[in-house]
């Protein structure tokens, strides 16, 4: 869980996925985490991609996802100009 200054709570969950997508019923199962903590939202990131079902239905509810190339995109940043490489990594 997360906590910002200002008293929002929200909780991330991080799934690998070598291949394929990530799913709506992963969310949906997301879903019931984040209201069981009664946090305000969620982040899933995952190292792959949403299906567009997915999409949707965080698009309804407080999820944010983060895939693969977004999360390069946030570590590079988080890096500096310095820190970036000029490949990516195999596994994205």
């Amino acid at each position: 869980r997360l906590r910002r200054a200002d008293g929002m709570l929200a909780v991330v969950q991080c799934k690998y996925h070598k291949r394929g997508v990530v799913g709506s019923p992963e969310l949906q199962k997301f879903l019931g985490t984040i209201h069981h903590n009664l946090s305000h939202k969620g982040f899933f990131v995952t190292t792959s991609t949403f299906s567009l079902a997915a999409e949707k239905f965080a698009a309804q509810h407080p999820i944010e996802l983060v895939d693969g190339p977004r999360l390069v995109e946030l570590v590079q940043q988080a890096l500096g100009p310095k820190g970036r490489r000029q490949t990516e990594p195999a596994w994205f």
